[in-house]
């Protein structure tokens, strides 16, 4: 459904055309981008608390619904959650070794 005339459609889709084709991408890129904001936002609200990976996976599985069957879809969900999970690990700030030797050691003294 649509508030918008024909007319002004097509003088829309002429507009957009009349624009260089890097500009055209970078407003494709950001339409996008807000649509996927926009959702992240719904999802948030439905779900209070959603975990990034939980929230990352939500937007796919609203995004591509109808393109999958329910058991292709779950396991794509299942290997998304899982490269994110790992991704996530791998990403995480190494920790530092906090070992303090006791005693009444010289430590200077080593070096």
């Amino acid at each position: 459904m649509s508030d918008t005339t024909q007319e002004a459609t097509m003088k829309q889709i002429e507009i957009l055309l009349s624009k260089p084709e890097g500009e055209r991408f970078r407003i494709g890129d950001e339409l996008s981008a807000f649509g996927i904001r926009i959702l992240e936002s719904s999802i948030r609200d439905e779900i209070t608390g959603i975990s990034e990976t939980d929230l990352k996976t939500e937007v796919f599985r609203r995004c591509y619904l109808k393109d999958f069957s329910p058991e292709e879809m779950n396991l794509i969900l299942e290997s998304m959650r899982h490269f994110l999970n790992c991704t996530a690990v791998a990403n995480q700030p190494a920790k530092i070794n906090t070992f303090r030797p006791s005693g009444d050691i010289d430590h200077k003294s080593r070096f």
